[in-house]
């Protein structure tokens, strides 16, 4: 490695990458190419999801505050099974992450083990990362 100014003031065992300084173990990598293939899918638009659809319990429907609380059991939106098939694409499961994309953008949360199955709504990006290509913590 040629000696710059900007790697003057690296820290020992850290690299500079485009995203700035990360440990000298790690890569960088897309985000579509660390997730299964369709890993990456935003809420249903339209009327997907009515609040016609809704039941007093069932399958649960993700919301922007799960994201933004990083909290699972937030939210009292439920659909019945007939249409949570029919929103499989949609399907949260454990250790998939949320990312909201309305109004508050940008708050990510993992979905812990013990999560309510359920789907994302429209303000949410599912991310569901490849566990060859990312080791994660949680799991």
């Amino acid at each position: 490695m040629a000696i710059t100014a900007q790697n003057l003031n690296q820290k020992p065992g850290y690299k500079q990458t485009e995203l700035g300084e990360v440990p000298e173990d790690w890569n960088t990598e897309i985000l579509e190419g660390v997730c299964v293939p369709g890993g990456l899918v935003r809420g249903p638009f339209g009327g997907a999801i009515k609040k016609e659809f809704f039941v007093k319990d069932g399958f649960k429907v993700y919301e922007q505050r799960n994201a933004i609380y990083r909290d699972a059991d937030l939210g009292f939106y439920f659909i019945g099974e007939n249409k949570y098939k029919e929103l499989k694409r949609f399907e949260i499961k454990k250790g998939d992450f949320i990312i909201s994309c309305s109004g508050t953008i940008g708050k990510i949360f993992q979905i812990p083990k013990n999560a309510k199955a359920g789907v994302i709504n429209q303000a949410l990006l599912k991310i569901k990362t490849d566990s060859r290509v990312i080791h994660d913590r949680l799991y």
